[in-house]
């Protein structure tokens, strides 16, 4: 039978706590106004409570050869054994990671990102903004990245048609704007 590894809250609940006393301890500037500090502080208590979220849906067991061989196939495409995919690597990082704080080895010091990790990152964020920007603009103004879209062209093209359907619209609430303004002051003379 294999051994498992039991879920430890000990790392979870002290990265929440930490976060908690942080953000009390701080200055009441730091605490109730947008500074830069008050972002880093309440991004590090979210952060804290979204870990312990997921901590709670985390299975209570696991098996410690699974461990091992996440483990080992990060490594393996880390150093090169296997061929680079950065959609993989990026969950078998955060599994490793979760791996590791939420049964009890401790927290683990991981590489940086690689090039290709932090390249898929930024096309998803590019696709995403892509995906708010069709939603927002709506058929008129997103005509040029809908084109685009239709044409096959890359997210970055897609990006560029849709800024060019943002200049539109906002030049056309623009001229919304100052046609009302000029009725209101023509209806009160």
């Amino acid at each position: 039978m294999a051994s498992m590894a039991m879920k430890e809250s000990s790392l979870v609940d002290k990265q929440l706590l930490s976060a908690q006393e942080a953000l009390a301890s701080a200055s009441f500037l730091d605490r109730h106004f947008d500074t830069a500090e008050h972002k880093r502080l309440t991004s590090q208590l979210s952060s804290a409570e979204r870990n312990k979220d997921l901590y709670e849906q985390a299975p209570t067991y696991i098996r410690k050869d699974e461990m091992e061989r996440v483990s080992v196939m990060l490594d393996e495409y880390v150093t090169g054994i296997r061929e680079p995919n950065a959609r993989e690597m990026l969950r078998l990082r955060t599994q490793v990671e979760r791996n590791h704080q939420f049964y009890g080895r401790g927290s683990i010091v991981m590489s940086s990102p690689s090039e290709d990790e932090l390249a898929y990152i930024q096309e998803q964020r590019l696709r995403l903004s892509n995906m708010i920007a069709h939603g927002y603009l709506g058929p008129v103004f997103g005509a040029p990245g809908n084109l685009k879209r239709m044409t096959g062209a890359s997210d970055t093209e897609i990006a560029a048609g849709y800024e060019m359907g943002n200049l539109a619209l906002n030049s056309a609430r623009k001229w919304n704007w100052r046609k009302q303004r000029a009725l209101a002051e023509w209806q009160s003379i």
